[in-house]
């Protein structure tokens, strides 16, 4: 069997939201058939690209996916912001939005985001998609069918090529861009220094996701990188960050042709949100 050489990585679809990732159309569990809006189709533009640019950066390698967290949207906080009231409908969504992905990969690894988005949710998604199985989860007994549970991480580790990995949802965010960079390098330092006081492998290299800024840090010991979201700002993202811009994004860590041990050349692309149009007065 081929080893695979090429990670993929994406976060954050918020699918469910009237603003994250959704399909042309999709008919909920009570058979009402939605369309995007102009945001969503936007979006979905992107992602259709971003999905033709890991097919083309693959061709004929094998390939892991990384989904790192916030599938959907949820029903949190009281948001009115959503499709359907109905989980549910949220759940199927991002099924029919990551399947194109997923179908390129041979394994596939989901990563918990934050509850009050997901609750439990994502491991259905995981156990749809045909994830991995987290080989820490207790095995079954007797017989008895795998918890679904099994097939998602809140911490993930991989070895490729001879380079520790670790994948999380959760960052610190940070409102001024010019600070952005900081917490990349914080905090892969954490997660290395935490490794080798425990006696584990150091991560050479860090997936993160959660602040919804595409980010790319990268030093002589290792790197760290932080995906965009696929969802534009909510009324709460623009009392927060209001001046933020949606860019989402999509990386791909590729050790082909690198000697054992190195740091993975880095494929990645990023969408620049539509500008504002402006009144003449």
């Amino acid at each position: 069997m081929q080893p695979i050489e090429l990670l993929a990585v994406v976060s954050d679809p918020h699918c469910g939201s009237t603003v994250g990732l959704m399909t042309p159309t999709y008919e909920t569990l009570k058979g009402q058939t939605i369309s995007q809006s102009p945001v969503q189709k936007w979006l979905w533009g992107c992602y259709q690209d971003a999905v033709g640019f890991v097919r083309d950066v693959k061709g004929e390698s094998p390939l892991a996916l990384v989904i790192n967290g916030d599938c959907i949207e949820g029903i949190h906080h009281g948001t009115k912001e959503v499709i359907s009231p109905e989980v549910g409908d949220h759940k199927q969504l991002a099924i029919d939005c990551l399947s194109p992905l997923a179908e390129l990969a041979t394994k596939r690894f989901m990563i918990s985001g934050t509850e009050c988005h997901t609750g439990a949710s994502e491991i259905s998604i995981a156990t749809s998609l045909g994830c991995e199985r987290n080989p820490d989860f207790p095995a079954p007994k007797d017989g008895k069918k795998d918890n679904d549970g099994a097939y998602i991480f809140d911490r993930l580790a991989l070895d490729i090529k001879g380079v520790r990995l670790v994948a999380r949802h959760h960052m610190p965010t940070s409102v001024r861009r010019n600070l952005s960079a900081t917490q990349l390098s914080i905090q892969l330092g954490e997660e290395q220094l935490e490794a080798v006081n425990n006696g584990e492998p150091m991560p050479r290299v860090l997936l993160m996701a959660h602040r919804h800024r595409t980010g790319h840090f990268m030093d002589d010991n290792g790197m760290s990188v932080v995906t965009g979201a696929w969802q534009a700002l909510t009324r709460h993202g623009h009392k927060v960050v209001s001046a933020a811009r949606c860019k989402p994004s999509v990386f791909i860590l590729d050790w082909r042709g690198k000697k054992t041990g190195e740091l993975p050349h880095v494929h990645y692309r990023t969408y620049r949100a539509p500008s504002q149009s402006a009144i003449a007065l």
